[in-house]
């Protein structure tokens, strides 16, 4: 079982824990989670300046706890996707790669656009994305122009090579 999640955060720290986002309650395991945020810990102006999310991957880590070990994490300034496993899958995972397309300014400046982890877990390869997109209800046109750009340049691919022709 997999939980994807997203969440845009507008520059907040994160709480200590977040059970609720996680889905993480008793009775409920998931052997994955994708956790992919927007403009976490800081503004997209301070992260394009620091874009670390240590405090955001600790606050996860902290609610998952001891059962899951983050086993691929990707940012590009206020973007950001972790991928946590659980312990006993932890062997499994192999071939963790990532990458980033920046749509902002210029297609160059990294306040929009989408970040990719990829991995093997055995022989099933998996592909998390999480992106971040122009706002507006106006703007539907330019978000579609990012997510082609995203999914044309977005170069994570199974070890074994490309698992779809490139057109």
């Amino acid at each position: 079982r997999v939980c994807c999640v997203t969440w845009n955060m507008h520059g907040k720290e994160p709480p200590a824990q977040v059970p609720a986002l996680l889905h993480h309650r008793a009775g409920v395991r998931f052997d994955l989670y994708a956790v992919g945020s927007q403009e976490a810990e800081r503004s997209i102006e301070a992260s394009l300046l620091n874009s670390s999310k240590a405090r955001w991957e600790a606050a996860i880590a902290s609610t998952l706890g001891d059962g899951y070990v983050l086993v691929g994490s990707h940012r590009l300034a206020a973007m950001h996707l972790a991928l946590f496993a659980a312990a006993e899958l932890v062997p499994r995972v192999w071939g963790v790669d990532a990458a980033q397309v920046a749509t902002g300014v210029a297609n160059t400046l990294g306040n929009k656009g989408g970040v990719g982890v990829s991995l093997m877990v055995g022989r099933t390869s998996l592909c998390f994305v999480s992106c971040h997109f122009t706002a507006h209800q106006g703007a539907v046109h330019r978000r579609n122009l990012d997510f082609t750009r995203i999914d044309e340049s977005l170069d994570l691919w199974p070890p074994e090579g490309p698992a779809r022709a490139r057109g």
